[in-house]
């Protein structure tokens, strides 16, 4: 697994040949940070993730949103690390939101009982990084 860092952008390439690719783009206003999730969220890059929402919780921020819209795989690894993004906001008194991903992907919170559980946002098209 490689890891390039371009200020807050976080690119982790679970596959050299970039058949399993995963992003987050960290996008910050007024201590609040949206994580654009995108490509396949599964056990390799959620060790990645959950240490940079270790970090952001530990720094005091406001606000983290996980952006799910780009995401076109989420195995259970993903989802726990979705769950565990919730915890970890509670116990720093940060607050937690989700934007939705594409069908198959809250299919995964609508089978597990989760999509009234957890709070999904509508997306702001206008705040969407280009």
């Amino acid at each position: 697994m490689s890891i390039i860092n371009e200020s807050a952008h976080v690119k982790i390439l679970e596959d050299p040949f970039g058949s399993r690719a995963f992003e987050v783009q960290d996008v910050v206003s007024d201590g609040r940070h949206r994580l654009v999730l995108t490509g396949e969220l599964d056990l390799g890059p959620a060790a990645e993730l959950e240490a940079m929402l270790l970090r952001l919780c530990a720094d005091g921020t406001k606000e983290i949103t996980l952006d799910l819209s780009k995401l076109t795989f989420m195995g259970s690894t993903g989802l726990r690390t979705v769950l565990l993004a919730k915890e970890l906001c509670a116990q720093h008194g940060c607050e937690f939101l989700l934007i939705a991903g594409p069908k198959n992907i809250q299919r995964m919170f609508e089978l597990t009982g989760l999509i009234d559980a957890l709070p999904f946002q509508a997306q702001d098209p206008s705040v969407v990084p280009r």
